[in-house]
């Protein structure tokens, strides 16, 4: 899996969440949405946990 920084991904990149709740977990970037303080939130299909 290639390394991304958040700036660079694009629906359909593997992604791994690195902290929080879900760290450790992998998935398919399906929607990137962005707030109105520039956090980026990332909803993806899950493969493992």
């Amino acid at each position: 899996m290639d390394t991304n920084v958040a700036g660079n991904l694009k629906d359909g990149d593997q992604c791994l969440v690195t902290g929080g709740t879900h760290k450790g977990k992998t998935g398919t970037v399906r929607d990137i949405n962005t707030s109105k303080t520039g956090h980026r939130r990332l909803l993806s299909n899950n493969r493992t946990q």
